[in-house]
Protein backbone atom coordinates (compact mmCIF):
# COMPACT_ATOMS: atom_id res chain seq x y z
CA UNK A 1 0.00 0.00 0.00
CA UNK A 2 2.88 2.35 0.80
CA UNK A 3 4.34 1.69 -2.63
CA UNK A 4 1.04 2.77 -4.18
CA UNK A 5 1.13 6.15 -2.43
CA UNK A 6 4.79 6.64 -3.28
CA UNK A 7 4.10 6.01 -6.99
CA UNK A 8 1.06 8.28 -6.87
CA UNK A 9 3.07 11.07 -5.25
CA UNK A 10 5.80 10.78 -7.86
CA UNK A 11 3.20 10.99 -10.62
CA UNK A 12 1.64 14.10 -9.12
CA UNK A 13 4.95 15.85 -8.56
CA UNK A 14 6.32 14.95 -11.96
CA UNK A 15 3.23 16.20 -13.76
CA UNK A 16 2.67 19.20 -11.52
CA UNK A 17 6.09 20.53 -12.38
CA UNK A 18 5.15 20.67 -16.07
CA UNK A 19 3.44 24.00 -15.54
CA UNK A 20 3.09 27.15 -17.56
CA UNK A 21 6.03 29.49 -17.50
CA UNK A 22 5.49 32.90 -15.96
CA UNK A 23 5.59 34.46 -19.41
CA UNK A 24 2.90 32.16 -20.77
CA UNK A 25 0.41 32.62 -17.96
CA UNK A 26 -2.36 35.16 -17.81
CA UNK A 27 -1.28 38.39 -16.14
CA UNK A 28 -3.84 38.13 -13.34
CA UNK A 29 -2.83 34.63 -12.19
CA UNK A 30 -1.67 34.43 -8.55
CA UNK A 31 2.04 33.71 -8.03
CA UNK A 32 3.83 33.24 -4.73
CA UNK A 33 7.24 34.77 -3.97
CA UNK A 34 8.97 31.84 -5.65
CA UNK A 35 7.04 32.28 -8.91
CA UNK A 36 4.89 29.22 -8.16
CA UNK A 37 1.23 29.05 -9.26
CA UNK A 38 -0.79 27.26 -6.53
CA UNK A 39 -4.06 27.18 -8.47
CA UNK A 40 -2.56 25.79 -11.65
CA UNK A 41 -0.32 23.35 -9.77
CA UNK A 42 -3.28 22.05 -7.76
CA UNK A 43 -5.35 21.65 -10.89
CA UNK A 44 -2.58 19.79 -12.71
CA UNK A 45 -2.08 17.51 -9.72
CA UNK A 46 -5.78 16.71 -9.46
CA UNK A 47 -6.02 15.98 -13.17
CA UNK A 48 -3.04 13.64 -12.86
CA UNK A 49 -4.65 11.80 -9.96
CA UNK A 50 -7.97 11.56 -11.80
CA UNK A 51 -6.20 10.25 -14.90
CA UNK A 52 -4.45 7.60 -12.83
CA UNK A 53 -7.68 6.52 -11.14
CA UNK A 54 -9.57 6.37 -14.44
CA UNK A 55 -7.18 3.74 -15.71
CA UNK A 56 -9.33 1.38 -13.68
CA UNK A 57 -12.69 0.89 -15.43
CA UNK A 58 -14.52 0.45 -12.13
CA UNK A 59 -14.02 4.15 -11.43
CA UNK A 60 -16.16 5.38 -14.34
CA UNK A 61 -19.54 4.88 -12.61
CA UNK A 62 -18.22 6.80 -9.60
CA UNK A 63 -17.17 9.73 -11.79
CA UNK A 64 -20.54 9.72 -13.56
CA UNK A 65 -22.39 9.69 -10.26
CA UNK A 66 -20.27 12.60 -9.06
CA UNK A 67 -21.02 14.52 -12.28
CA UNK A 68 -24.74 13.87 -11.80
CA UNK A 69 -24.60 15.22 -8.25
CA UNK A 70 -22.72 18.34 -9.38
CA UNK A 71 -25.34 18.89 -12.08
CA UNK A 72 -28.15 18.57 -9.56
CA UNK A 73 -26.56 20.88 -6.98
CA UNK A 74 -25.17 23.62 -9.21
CA UNK A 75 -27.24 23.47 -12.41
CA UNK A 76 -30.33 22.77 -10.27
CA UNK A 77 -31.83 20.36 -12.77
CA UNK A 78 -34.01 17.30 -12.01
CA UNK A 79 -32.21 14.01 -11.37
CA UNK A 80 -33.53 12.51 -14.60
CA UNK A 81 -32.05 15.36 -16.63
CA UNK A 82 -28.65 15.24 -14.91
CA UNK A 83 -28.44 11.46 -15.10
CA UNK A 84 -29.41 11.54 -18.77
CA UNK A 85 -26.83 14.18 -19.69
CA UNK A 86 -24.08 12.32 -17.82
CA UNK A 87 -24.93 9.12 -19.65
CA UNK A 88 -25.18 10.91 -23.02
CA UNK A 89 -21.64 12.29 -22.85
CA UNK A 90 -20.04 9.39 -21.00
CA UNK A 91 -18.01 7.90 -23.85
CA UNK A 92 -16.97 11.27 -25.31
CA UNK A 93 -15.94 12.67 -21.93
CA UNK A 94 -13.75 9.75 -20.91
CA UNK A 95 -12.19 9.52 -24.37
CA UNK A 96 -11.24 13.22 -24.46
CA UNK A 97 -10.18 13.34 -20.81
CA UNK A 98 -7.90 10.30 -21.03
CA UNK A 99 -6.35 11.51 -24.25
CA UNK A 100 -5.58 14.99 -22.94
CA UNK A 101 -4.57 13.83 -19.47
CA UNK A 102 -2.01 11.42 -20.90
CA UNK A 103 -0.51 14.06 -23.18
CA UNK A 104 -0.66 17.16 -21.00
CA UNK A 105 -2.67 17.51 -17.76
CA UNK A 106 -1.89 21.22 -17.68
CA UNK A 107 -3.69 21.63 -21.00
CA UNK A 108 -6.94 20.49 -19.39
CA UNK A 109 -6.43 23.09 -16.67
CA UNK A 110 -5.89 25.69 -19.38
CA UNK A 111 -9.24 24.76 -20.90
CA UNK A 112 -11.28 24.89 -17.70
CA UNK A 113 -9.33 27.64 -15.90
CA UNK A 114 -8.66 30.73 -18.05
CA UNK A 115 -6.06 31.98 -15.54
CA UNK A 116 -3.96 28.89 -16.21
CA UNK A 117 -4.30 28.99 -19.97
CA UNK A 118 -1.40 29.35 -22.34
CA UNK A 119 -2.22 32.37 -24.54
CA UNK A 120 -0.19 30.82 -27.38
CA UNK A 121 -2.28 27.62 -27.46
CA UNK A 122 -5.45 27.96 -29.62
CA UNK A 123 -7.10 24.98 -27.88
CA UNK A 124 -7.18 26.73 -24.50
CA UNK A 125 -9.37 29.41 -23.00
CA UNK A 126 -6.69 32.10 -22.91
CA UNK A 127 -5.64 32.09 -26.56
CA UNK A 128 -4.87 35.61 -27.71
CA UNK A 129 -4.02 36.90 -31.15
CA UNK A 130 -2.45 40.31 -31.55
CA UNK A 131 -4.10 42.07 -34.46
CA UNK A 132 -2.45 44.85 -36.44
CA UNK A 133 -3.97 48.33 -36.24
CA UNK A 134 -6.99 48.90 -38.39
CA UNK A 135 -5.87 50.25 -41.76
CA UNK A 136 -7.24 53.51 -43.02
CA UNK A 137 -9.40 52.94 -46.03
CA UNK A 138 -10.32 55.35 -48.74
CA UNK A 139 -14.00 55.74 -49.38
CA UNK A 140 -14.93 54.04 -52.62
CA UNK A 141 -18.23 54.61 -54.35
CA UNK A 142 -19.89 51.27 -54.94
CA UNK A 143 -21.63 50.79 -58.27
CA UNK A 144 -25.39 50.53 -58.03
CA UNK A 145 -26.83 47.10 -58.56
CA UNK A 146 -29.27 46.76 -61.43
CA UNK A 147 -32.87 46.43 -60.30
CA UNK A 148 -34.70 43.24 -61.15
CA UNK A 149 -37.85 44.38 -62.83
CA UNK A 150 -39.15 41.17 -64.34
CA UNK A 151 -41.06 38.90 -61.91
CA UNK A 152 -39.82 35.90 -63.88
CA UNK A 153 -36.33 36.52 -62.49
CA UNK A 154 -37.46 36.15 -58.88
CA UNK A 155 -37.47 32.93 -56.90
CA UNK A 156 -39.90 32.18 -54.09
CA UNK A 157 -37.78 30.33 -51.53
CA UNK A 158 -39.24 28.87 -48.37
CA UNK A 159 -36.73 28.62 -45.53
CA UNK A 160 -37.67 26.81 -42.33
CA UNK A 161 -35.27 26.65 -39.42
CA UNK A 162 -35.23 25.50 -35.79
CA UNK A 163 -38.56 23.70 -35.91
CA UNK A 164 -37.69 21.55 -32.86
CA UNK A 165 -40.73 19.35 -33.40
CA UNK A 166 -41.92 17.46 -30.33
CA UNK A 167 -43.78 14.28 -31.24
CA UNK A 168 -44.53 13.81 -27.53
CA UNK A 169 -46.38 17.14 -27.23
CA UNK A 170 -49.58 16.68 -25.22
CA UNK A 171 -52.76 18.73 -25.12
CA UNK A 172 -53.87 19.59 -22.54
CA UNK A 173 -50.71 19.55 -20.46
CA UNK A 174 -48.66 21.67 -18.07
CA UNK A 175 -46.73 24.42 -19.89
CA UNK A 176 -44.79 25.60 -16.84
CA UNK A 177 -43.27 22.51 -15.25
CA UNK A 178 -40.04 21.89 -13.32
CA UNK A 179 -38.30 20.20 -16.26
CA UNK A 180 -36.36 22.14 -18.93
CA UNK A 181 -39.01 21.11 -21.50
CA UNK A 182 -42.72 20.98 -20.72
CA UNK A 183 -46.03 20.16 -22.47
CA UNK A 184 -45.14 16.46 -22.59
CA UNK A 185 -47.33 14.96 -19.86
CA UNK A 186 -51.12 15.04 -20.04
CA UNK A 187 -52.69 16.85 -17.10
CA UNK A 188 -56.44 17.18 -16.52
CA UNK A 189 -56.24 20.51 -14.67
CA UNK A 190 -52.90 22.21 -15.45
CA UNK A 191 -51.89 25.44 -13.67
CA UNK A 192 -50.57 26.86 -16.94
CA UNK A 193 -52.36 25.10 -19.76
CA UNK A 194 -50.61 24.33 -23.01
CA UNK A 195 -52.08 25.62 -26.24
CA UNK A 196 -53.31 23.28 -28.94
CA UNK A 197 -51.04 24.77 -31.61
CA UNK A 198 -48.15 25.38 -29.24
CA UNK A 199 -47.16 27.30 -26.13
CA UNK A 200 -44.87 30.22 -25.42
CA UNK A 201 -42.32 29.19 -22.81
CA UNK A 202 -40.58 25.89 -22.17
CA UNK A 203 -42.41 23.87 -24.83
CA UNK A 204 -41.46 22.74 -28.31
CA UNK A 205 -43.87 22.78 -31.23
CA UNK A 206 -46.33 19.91 -31.87
CA UNK A 207 -46.16 17.95 -35.10
CA UNK A 208 -49.67 18.89 -36.20
CA UNK A 209 -48.75 22.59 -36.13
CA UNK A 210 -45.91 22.01 -38.58
CA UNK A 211 -48.21 19.90 -40.72
CA UNK A 212 -50.88 22.60 -40.79
CA UNK A 213 -48.33 25.34 -41.48
CA UNK A 214 -46.86 23.53 -44.47
CA UNK A 215 -50.30 22.81 -45.87
CA UNK A 216 -51.25 26.49 -45.57
CA UNK A 217 -48.03 27.63 -47.26
CA UNK A 218 -48.56 25.20 -50.11
CA UNK A 219 -52.11 26.45 -50.68
CA UNK A 220 -51.31 30.15 -50.53
CA UNK A 221 -47.84 30.43 -52.10
CA UNK A 222 -46.03 29.21 -55.18
CA UNK A 223 -42.73 27.86 -53.83
CA UNK A 224 -39.76 27.34 -56.15
CA UNK A 225 -37.36 25.93 -53.57
CA UNK A 226 -37.43 24.77 -49.94
CA UNK A 227 -34.41 25.15 -47.66
CA UNK A 228 -34.52 23.34 -44.32
CA UNK A 229 -31.75 24.77 -42.15
CA UNK A 230 -31.43 22.49 -39.17
CA UNK A 231 -32.54 21.82 -35.60
CA UNK A 232 -35.51 19.58 -36.31
CA UNK A 233 -35.19 17.62 -33.05
CA UNK A 234 -36.80 18.61 -29.74
CA UNK A 235 -34.86 20.12 -26.83
CA UNK A 236 -35.08 17.01 -24.63
CA UNK A 237 -31.39 16.40 -25.23
CA UNK A 238 -30.88 14.23 -22.13
CA UNK A 239 -32.99 11.53 -23.82
CA UNK A 240 -31.46 11.69 -27.30
CA UNK A 241 -30.89 8.48 -29.22
CA UNK A 242 -29.92 7.62 -32.77
CA UNK A 243 -33.14 5.66 -33.25
CA UNK A 244 -35.32 8.59 -32.17
CA UNK A 245 -33.43 11.05 -34.36
CA UNK A 246 -33.76 8.87 -37.44
CA UNK A 247 -37.47 8.44 -36.79
CA UNK A 248 -38.04 12.20 -36.47
CA UNK A 249 -35.97 13.03 -39.55
CA UNK A 250 -37.79 10.47 -41.68
CA UNK A 251 -41.22 11.66 -40.56
CA UNK A 252 -40.35 15.29 -41.29
CA UNK A 253 -38.79 14.40 -44.62
CA UNK A 254 -41.92 12.51 -45.63
CA UNK A 255 -44.13 15.42 -44.55
CA UNK A 256 -42.19 18.10 -46.44
CA UNK A 257 -41.69 15.87 -49.48
CA UNK A 258 -45.39 14.98 -49.70
CA UNK A 259 -46.40 18.64 -49.29
CA UNK A 260 -44.03 19.83 -52.04
CA UNK A 261 -43.63 16.70 -54.22
CA UNK A 262 -42.08 18.43 -57.25
CA UNK A 263 -40.15 21.18 -55.45
CA UNK A 264 -36.39 20.96 -54.80
CA UNK A 265 -35.80 20.54 -51.06
CA UNK A 266 -32.39 21.01 -49.45
CA UNK A 267 -31.66 19.90 -45.90
CA UNK A 268 -28.92 21.24 -43.62
CA UNK A 269 -27.70 20.05 -40.23
CA UNK A 270 -28.24 21.79 -36.90
CA UNK A 271 -26.50 21.22 -33.58
CA UNK A 272 -29.48 19.29 -32.18
CA UNK A 273 -29.18 16.62 -34.85
CA UNK A 274 -26.07 15.26 -33.13
CA UNK A 275 -26.20 12.42 -30.61
CA UNK A 276 -25.19 13.57 -28.05
CA UNK A 277 -26.25 17.13 -28.78
CA UNK A 278 -23.55 19.22 -30.53
CA UNK A 279 -21.57 16.06 -31.29
CA UNK A 280 -20.01 16.00 -34.78
CA UNK A 281 -16.70 14.27 -34.23
CA UNK A 282 -13.88 14.95 -36.71
CA UNK A 283 -11.98 12.15 -38.40
CA UNK A 284 -9.01 12.65 -36.08
CA UNK A 285 -10.78 10.69 -33.33
CA UNK A 286 -11.90 7.07 -33.11
CA UNK A 287 -14.32 6.03 -35.84
CA UNK A 288 -16.92 4.96 -33.27
CA UNK A 289 -17.60 8.66 -32.60
CA UNK A 290 -18.18 9.62 -36.23
CA UNK A 291 -21.83 10.52 -36.99
CA UNK A 292 -21.76 8.53 -40.23
CA UNK A 293 -25.33 7.34 -39.62
CA UNK A 294 -26.50 10.98 -39.65
CA UNK A 295 -24.59 11.97 -42.78
CA UNK A 296 -25.98 8.95 -44.64
CA UNK A 297 -29.50 9.91 -43.62
CA UNK A 298 -29.05 13.47 -44.88
CA UNK A 299 -27.62 12.15 -48.10
CA UNK A 300 -30.83 10.19 -48.63
CA UNK A 301 -32.97 13.19 -47.65
CA UNK A 302 -31.24 15.47 -50.18
CA UNK A 303 -31.53 12.99 -53.03
CA UNK A 304 -32.20 13.60 -55.93
CA UNK A 305 -31.44 17.33 -55.75
CA UNK A 306 -27.68 17.18 -55.20
CA UNK A 307 -25.39 17.69 -58.16
CA UNK A 308 -22.65 15.19 -59.00
CA UNK A 309 -19.81 15.12 -56.48
CA UNK A 310 -21.78 16.59 -53.57
CA UNK A 311 -22.18 13.22 -51.86
CA UNK A 312 -18.50 12.88 -50.96
CA UNK A 313 -18.43 16.06 -48.88
CA UNK A 314 -21.79 15.32 -47.27
CA UNK A 315 -20.76 11.83 -46.18
CA UNK A 316 -17.44 13.08 -44.83
CA UNK A 317 -18.41 16.17 -42.80
CA UNK A 318 -22.13 16.84 -43.25
CA UNK A 319 -21.71 19.81 -45.58
CA UNK A 320 -22.12 20.15 -49.32
CA UNK A 321 -22.44 22.50 -52.27
CA UNK A 322 -24.70 21.91 -55.23
CA UNK A 323 -25.63 23.65 -58.45
CA UNK A 324 -29.25 24.74 -58.10
CA UNK A 325 -29.48 26.25 -61.57
CA UNK A 326 -27.30 28.14 -64.03
CA UNK A 327 -25.56 30.92 -62.13
CA UNK A 328 -26.77 29.83 -58.69
CA UNK A 329 -24.98 27.51 -56.28
CA UNK A 330 -26.23 26.50 -52.83
CA UNK A 331 -23.65 25.93 -50.07
CA UNK A 332 -24.65 24.11 -46.89
CA UNK A 333 -22.18 24.24 -43.97
CA UNK A 334 -22.10 21.93 -40.99
CA UNK A 335 -20.73 24.45 -38.49
CA UNK A 336 -20.71 21.83 -35.74
CA UNK A 337 -18.01 19.78 -37.49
Amino acid sequence: MKAFYVILSILILSEATVLRTKENLAKNVTLDKYGFQPLCASCTGLITVASFILKFDVSEPVVLEFATIICKLFAKQPWAVCDGISSQFRDEFFYVFRRLANESPSQICGIILPDCADPTDPSEAGWKVDLPPKPKRKRVMKPKRPKISSPSQNLNILQLTDLHVDFEYKYPSEANCDDPVCCRISVADPKTASGYWGSVGKCDIPYWTVENMLSHINKTHLIDMVIMTGDYINHVDWEYSIEEHLSVLRKLHHLVQSTFPTTPIYWALGNHEGVPVNSFAPHTVDERFWPTWLYKEFQAMNTPWLSEGSDDSLLKRGSYSTQVMDGLKLISLNTGF
